[in-house]
Protein backbone atom coordinates (compact mmCIF):
# COMPACT_ATOMS: atom_id res chain seq x y z
CA UNK A 1 0.00 0.00 0.00
CA UNK A 2 1.85 3.45 -1.01
CA UNK A 3 4.83 2.89 -3.15
CA UNK A 4 6.71 5.71 -0.52
CA UNK A 5 7.44 7.66 -4.14
CA UNK A 6 7.00 10.95 -1.75
CA UNK A 7 10.87 11.99 -2.23
CA UNK A 8 14.07 11.37 -1.25
CA UNK A 9 15.14 10.86 2.98
CA UNK A 10 16.13 14.26 4.57
CA UNK A 11 19.33 12.05 5.85
CA UNK A 12 21.55 9.76 3.78
CA UNK A 13 21.91 6.22 4.12
CA UNK A 14 25.42 6.96 5.36
CA UNK A 15 24.06 9.16 7.80
CA UNK A 16 21.58 6.58 9.25
CA UNK A 17 23.87 3.71 9.73
CA UNK A 18 26.19 6.62 11.53
CA UNK A 19 23.39 8.31 13.72
CA UNK A 20 21.73 4.90 14.67
CA UNK A 21 22.98 2.06 15.83
CA UNK A 22 22.41 -1.45 14.89
CA UNK A 23 18.84 -2.74 16.52
CA UNK A 24 19.88 -4.76 19.17
CA UNK A 25 19.82 -8.68 19.17
CA UNK A 26 16.88 -8.82 21.65
CA UNK A 27 13.18 -9.96 23.03
CA UNK A 28 11.70 -7.45 20.76
CA UNK A 29 12.59 -9.02 17.45
CA UNK A 30 12.09 -12.39 18.46
CA UNK A 31 8.34 -11.99 19.81
CA UNK A 32 5.50 -13.62 19.05
CA UNK A 33 2.99 -11.62 19.99
CA UNK A 34 -0.23 -12.18 17.93
CA UNK A 35 -1.19 -8.74 19.23
CA UNK A 36 -0.72 -5.81 18.42
CA UNK A 37 -1.13 -1.91 20.19
CA UNK A 38 -1.63 0.42 17.57
CA UNK A 39 -1.57 4.36 17.87
CA UNK A 40 -3.23 5.10 14.47
CA UNK A 41 -2.09 8.91 14.22
CA UNK A 42 1.24 9.67 15.92
CA UNK A 43 3.42 12.18 14.16
CA UNK A 44 7.68 13.31 14.42
CA UNK A 45 7.86 16.65 14.22
CA UNK A 46 11.60 18.00 14.41
CA UNK A 47 11.05 19.45 17.79
CA UNK A 48 10.66 16.24 19.13
CA UNK A 49 13.38 14.32 20.73
CA UNK A 50 13.19 10.95 19.66
CA UNK A 51 14.32 9.13 23.03
CA UNK A 52 11.13 10.81 24.38
CA UNK A 53 8.91 10.14 22.55
CA UNK A 54 9.98 6.22 22.22
CA UNK A 55 10.00 6.46 26.57
CA UNK A 56 6.26 8.07 26.80
CA UNK A 57 5.48 5.34 24.22
CA UNK A 58 6.19 2.49 26.54
CA UNK A 59 5.14 4.14 29.92
CA UNK A 60 1.41 5.26 27.72
CA UNK A 61 1.18 1.77 26.66
CA UNK A 62 1.89 0.08 29.89
CA UNK A 63 -1.14 1.40 31.33
CA UNK A 64 -3.56 0.57 28.03
CA UNK A 65 -1.82 -1.88 26.34
CA UNK A 66 -2.86 -5.89 26.85
CA UNK A 67 -0.05 -8.01 28.73
CA UNK A 68 2.52 -9.40 25.87
CA UNK A 69 1.28 -7.24 23.05
CA UNK A 70 3.79 -6.12 20.26
CA UNK A 71 3.53 -2.37 20.16
CA UNK A 72 3.42 -0.05 17.18
CA UNK A 73 2.55 3.47 16.05
CA UNK A 74 1.41 5.00 12.19
CA UNK A 75 3.17 8.08 11.43
CA UNK A 76 1.00 10.71 9.56
CA UNK A 77 3.73 12.64 7.40
CA UNK A 78 2.65 16.28 7.00
CA UNK A 79 3.39 17.68 3.63
CA UNK A 80 6.47 19.41 4.54
CA UNK A 81 7.94 15.71 5.20
CA UNK A 82 8.92 14.36 2.55
CA UNK A 83 9.32 10.40 3.75
CA UNK A 84 9.27 8.44 7.33
CA UNK A 85 13.44 8.17 7.59
CA UNK A 86 13.53 12.17 7.09
CA UNK A 87 10.91 12.44 10.01
CA UNK A 88 12.64 10.26 12.35
CA UNK A 89 16.09 11.33 11.58
CA UNK A 90 15.04 15.13 11.99
CA UNK A 91 14.12 14.63 15.70
CA UNK A 92 16.66 15.55 17.89
CA UNK A 93 18.21 13.51 21.10
CA UNK A 94 18.27 10.36 19.99
CA UNK A 95 20.25 7.30 20.93
CA UNK A 96 17.43 4.67 20.02
CA UNK A 97 18.44 2.38 17.07
CA UNK A 98 16.55 2.91 14.08
CA UNK A 99 15.90 -0.30 11.84
CA UNK A 100 14.56 -0.02 8.47
CA UNK A 101 11.97 -2.93 7.21
CA UNK A 102 13.27 -6.13 6.53
CA UNK A 103 11.12 -6.74 3.79
CA UNK A 104 8.38 -4.88 1.23
CA UNK A 105 5.68 -3.41 3.31
CA UNK A 106 7.30 -4.09 6.75
CA UNK A 107 7.23 -1.20 9.55
CA UNK A 108 10.25 0.29 10.52
CA UNK A 109 12.07 -0.16 14.14
CA UNK A 110 12.69 1.73 16.83
CA UNK A 111 14.58 -0.02 19.84
CA UNK A 112 16.76 0.46 22.83
CA UNK A 113 19.47 -1.54 24.20
CA UNK A 114 17.23 -3.31 27.10
CA UNK A 115 15.17 -5.17 23.90
CA UNK A 116 12.04 -3.19 24.24
CA UNK A 117 11.01 -1.65 20.76
CA UNK A 118 7.76 0.38 18.60
CA UNK A 119 7.14 -0.84 15.03
CA UNK A 120 6.48 2.08 13.17
CA UNK A 121 4.14 2.43 9.98
CA UNK A 122 4.53 5.55 7.57
CA UNK A 123 1.27 7.26 6.39
CA UNK A 124 0.26 10.31 5.30
CA UNK A 125 -1.95 13.16 6.58
CA UNK A 126 -4.10 15.42 4.04
CA UNK A 127 -5.72 18.49 4.64
CA UNK A 128 -9.00 19.33 2.51
CA UNK A 129 -10.45 22.49 1.13
CA UNK A 130 -12.93 22.22 3.87
CA UNK A 131 -10.43 22.19 6.54
CA UNK A 132 -11.02 18.62 7.17
CA UNK A 133 -8.41 16.03 7.58
CA UNK A 134 -7.84 12.68 6.06
CA UNK A 135 -5.31 9.93 7.39
CA UNK A 136 -3.77 7.42 4.65
CA UNK A 137 -2.68 3.71 5.30
CA UNK A 138 0.31 3.14 4.92
CA UNK A 139 2.68 4.50 2.58
CA UNK A 140 4.75 7.61 1.97
CA UNK A 141 3.63 9.08 -1.51
CA UNK A 142 1.89 12.50 -1.52
CA UNK A 143 -1.07 13.67 -2.00
CA UNK A 144 -1.82 17.35 -2.46
CA UNK A 145 -3.45 19.46 0.29
CA UNK A 146 -6.87 21.56 -0.60
CA UNK A 147 -8.87 19.11 -2.56
CA UNK A 148 -12.11 18.44 -2.10
CA UNK A 149 -12.77 16.07 0.49
CA UNK A 150 -14.04 13.23 -1.48
CA UNK A 151 -11.88 14.11 -4.26
CA UNK A 152 -8.82 13.71 -1.95
CA UNK A 153 -10.23 10.33 -0.69
CA UNK A 154 -10.63 9.14 -4.47
CA UNK A 155 -7.23 10.08 -5.13
CA UNK A 156 -5.82 8.47 -1.89
CA UNK A 157 -7.69 5.63 -2.88
CA UNK A 158 -6.26 5.64 -6.31
CA UNK A 159 -2.71 5.68 -4.99
CA UNK A 160 -3.33 2.45 -3.33
CA UNK A 161 -4.15 4.04 0.47
CA UNK A 162 -7.00 3.12 2.62
CA UNK A 163 -8.64 6.40 3.93
CA UNK A 164 -9.51 7.31 7.52
CA UNK A 165 -11.54 10.34 8.47
CA UNK A 166 -9.87 11.87 11.34
CA UNK A 167 -11.64 13.81 14.05
CA UNK A 168 -10.07 17.33 15.25
CA UNK A 169 -11.05 19.57 17.68
CA UNK A 170 -13.53 22.36 15.86
CA UNK A 171 -13.18 20.61 12.81
CA UNK A 172 -16.44 18.39 12.96
CA UNK A 173 -18.66 21.29 14.19
CA UNK A 174 -21.53 24.16 12.41
CA UNK A 175 -21.02 23.79 8.36
CA UNK A 176 -18.30 21.40 8.85
CA UNK A 177 -20.26 18.61 10.33
CA UNK A 178 -22.89 18.76 7.72
CA UNK A 179 -20.29 17.62 5.31
CA UNK A 180 -18.38 15.36 7.66
CA UNK A 181 -22.39 13.20 7.90
CA UNK A 182 -22.72 13.80 4.39
CA UNK A 183 -19.33 11.89 4.00
CA UNK A 184 -19.98 8.90 6.42
CA UNK A 185 -23.47 8.50 4.98
CA UNK A 186 -21.99 7.84 1.30
CA UNK A 187 -21.65 4.37 0.25
CA UNK A 188 -18.90 5.21 -2.16
CA UNK A 189 -17.01 6.57 0.62
CA UNK A 190 -17.46 4.06 2.88
CA UNK A 191 -16.32 1.74 0.79
CA UNK A 192 -13.00 3.03 -0.45
CA UNK A 193 -12.36 5.10 2.92
CA UNK A 194 -13.41 2.76 5.74
CA UNK A 195 -12.32 4.18 8.92
CA UNK A 196 -12.86 7.07 11.28
CA UNK A 197 -10.27 7.94 13.87
CA UNK A 198 -10.32 9.47 17.16
CA UNK A 199 -7.93 11.35 18.51
CA UNK A 200 -6.53 12.17 22.50
CA UNK A 201 -7.08 15.85 21.75
CA UNK A 202 -10.70 15.22 22.00
CA UNK A 203 -11.90 15.57 25.94
CA UNK A 204 -13.51 12.89 27.23
CA UNK A 205 -16.93 15.26 28.28
CA UNK A 206 -17.03 16.31 24.36
CA UNK A 207 -19.52 13.70 22.48
CA UNK A 208 -19.06 12.96 19.52
CA UNK A 209 -22.65 12.22 17.76
CA UNK A 210 -21.07 11.50 14.16
CA UNK A 211 -19.18 8.38 15.78
CA UNK A 212 -22.23 6.62 16.12
CA UNK A 213 -23.22 7.61 12.36
CA UNK A 214 -20.28 6.01 11.35
CA UNK A 215 -20.46 3.09 13.11
CA UNK A 216 -23.67 2.73 11.96
CA UNK A 217 -22.94 2.87 8.54
CA UNK A 218 -19.90 0.14 9.03
CA UNK A 219 -16.63 2.08 9.57
CA UNK A 220 -14.27 0.95 11.88
CA UNK A 221 -13.26 2.89 14.51
CA UNK A 222 -9.61 3.50 15.15
CA UNK A 223 -7.89 6.29 17.84
CA UNK A 224 -4.37 7.37 18.21
CA UNK A 225 -2.36 10.22 20.29
CA UNK A 226 -2.17 12.90 17.82
CA UNK A 227 0.55 14.88 19.47
CA UNK A 228 0.63 18.68 18.47
CA UNK A 229 3.70 20.60 16.93
CA UNK A 230 5.95 21.41 20.02
CA UNK A 231 9.16 20.50 22.12
CA UNK A 232 7.44 18.44 24.55
CA UNK A 233 4.30 17.16 23.29
CA UNK A 234 5.92 13.66 21.91
CA UNK A 235 5.29 12.62 25.40
CA UNK A 236 1.53 12.23 24.40
CA UNK A 237 2.76 9.46 22.22
CA UNK A 238 1.05 6.01 22.58
CA UNK A 239 -1.98 7.96 25.05
CA UNK A 240 -4.43 6.36 22.73
CA UNK A 241 -4.39 3.09 20.90
CA UNK A 242 -6.52 0.52 19.35
CA UNK A 243 -5.71 -3.39 20.38
CA UNK A 244 -5.63 -5.64 16.58
CA UNK A 245 -5.00 -9.10 16.37
CA UNK A 246 -2.21 -9.26 14.24
CA UNK A 247 1.38 -10.47 14.41
CA UNK A 248 4.59 -8.01 15.47
CA UNK A 249 6.11 -6.63 12.50
CA UNK A 250 2.75 -7.24 10.46
CA UNK A 251 3.11 -6.13 6.51
CA UNK A 252 1.11 -2.81 6.18
CA UNK A 253 -1.70 -5.31 3.85
CA UNK A 254 -1.80 -7.52 6.91
CA UNK A 255 -2.28 -4.80 9.69
CA UNK A 256 -4.47 -2.68 7.45
CA UNK A 257 -6.70 -6.29 7.00
CA UNK A 258 -6.92 -6.88 10.94
CA UNK A 259 -8.02 -3.55 11.67
CA UNK A 260 -10.97 -3.60 8.93
CA UNK A 261 -11.89 -7.10 10.51
CA UNK A 262 -12.22 -5.59 14.24
CA UNK A 263 -15.28 -5.05 15.74
CA UNK A 264 -16.08 -1.01 15.66
CA UNK A 265 -15.03 -0.37 19.39
CA UNK A 266 -16.90 2.53 21.12
CA UNK A 267 -15.05 5.83 21.41
CA UNK A 268 -13.15 6.81 24.62
CA UNK A 269 -15.34 9.48 26.45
Amino acid sequence: LGAGRGGRAGASRQGLARQAPPAPDSAFLDTVAEMLYFDSHAHVYPEFGLDALFSAFLANSARRAPKGAALALAVPLRSFQQSLEGALMSAGRRSVAISRPDREGGPWRLSDASGAGIYVYPARQVATRERIELLAFFGEEMVPDGLPLKETARRLAGAGYAPALAWGRGKWLFGRARIVRDFLLDPEMRKIAPFVCDSALRPWFWPEPLFGVAKSRGFRMLTGSDPLPGAGNERRAGCRGTVVDAGPDAPARELLAALAAQPAPRPER
